[in-house]
């Protein structure tokens, strides 16, 4: 990797805005029961507490890196179970696996909305925790793996002060959790592409199995724009996820190539940054959720009391310094 200082702060720069960001998304769906009720925002959700996990390590790798490179004499060698004590490599081992796994699991999501859309509409928000929770335990014995190998050699005096996480998992865990990665964001794209086919076969089926009423119209109504919306969100994780670290994998080790590569991995935080504009923009639950979040307003239980269902319009909701809805959970 490179040693230039901007590509630390490009490190510190990028995990700031991926943490923060999802920080937003994960406050909004958690402030509001009517949003954290539905299973498909519970896995929304989970995305983005990973997404903010992950900011952190990037966060704290770039800054302590960049207070190196300021201070020359405090690069000297560090053992490995030193490096592996530090902040961002005691993370990443959980939360890249974590949110890679958590990417694939909303392409999993929505592939059972649309081929069993009447089972899906019975299922309630237990299903998508216990998705959640599931995906998080396997992360967090994955990233215990992780330390086989600093404990083993924590002797060893000749890793860089700078201790990239290849350098401090070992080259097995390094292999694994790499491979990890990309095939779940790999599985992610491949499953939407049959979400895709799925949804355009079934959709005819789908008025048919819930009915016509105003309820079932706005159902399928905000199945529909959630679908297409992680849709999108996959195509952000083909270009700005699977793309980079395809090419970085293809680049030549050398160091003529170091700083491209640095980059074009930093280039993939710009995936998890992406989520809460493109939510706002597509999903009108989470953007009014998050309109009376910033305005310190509650909203009802239910978010079928949000809008009007004939045309999709949000409701007239008046601040009430007496309500308890919509308080964080």
């Amino acid at each position: 990797m490179s040693d230039s200082p901007y590509y630390f702060l490009s490190h510190v720069i990028a995990g700031c805005l991926q943490f923060s960001t999802n920080l937003l998304i994960c406050l909004v769906i958690g402030r509001f029961k009517g949003l954290r009720q539905q299973k498909e925002y519970c896995i929304l959700f989970g995305l983005g507490v990973a997404d903010c996990l992950d900011g952190l390590p990037s966060f704290t790798a770039g800054y302590t890196r960049l207070n190196q490179y300021w201070h020359p004499e405090r690069r000297s060698n560090e053992t490995v179970f030193s490096c592996m004590t530090q902040l961002h490599n005691v993370l990443w081992p959980f939360t890249d696996t974590a949110q890679s796994l958590m990417m694939a699991a909303v392409s999993m999501d929505r592939l059972f909305a649309v081929a069993f859309p009447l089972r899906y509409f019975f299922l309630t928000r237990r299903y998508a925790v216990w998705l959640v929770v599931m995906i998080f335990v396997y992360s967090l014995i994955s990233a215990g793996s992780a330390w086989l190998y600093p404990l083993g050699e924590a002797g060893n005096q000749s890793v860089p002060a700078t201790c990239y996480s290849s350098s401090s998992v070992g080259p097995i865990f390094n292999q694994y959790y790499t491979n990890l990665r990309v095939v779940a964001a790999w599985t992610s794209v491949v499953l939407y592409v049959l979400v895709i086919l799925t949804y355009r076969y079934r959709a005819t089926q789908v008025a048919h199995y819930l009915g016509c009423g105003p309820v079932q119209a706005a159902h399928r109504r905000k199945q529909t724009r959630l679908t297409r919306t992680l849709a999108v969100q996959c195509v952000f994780t083909f270009l700005l996820y699977i793309l980079p670290t395809s090419i970085v994998s293809i680049l030549p080790s050398v160091h003529d190539w170091t700083l491209i590569r640095g980059y074009l991995l930093v280039l993939t935080n710009a995936n998890a940054i992406a989520n809460l504009f493109l939510y706002l923009v597509r999903l009108k639950e989470f953007r009014l959720g998050f309109q009376k979040m910033i305005r310190c307003m509650s909203l009802p239980d239910s978010t079928d009391s949000w809008f009007n269902n004939y045309n999709d319009q949000p409701l007239s909701i008046k601040k009430r310094s007496d309500d308890r809805t919509g308080t964080p959970f």
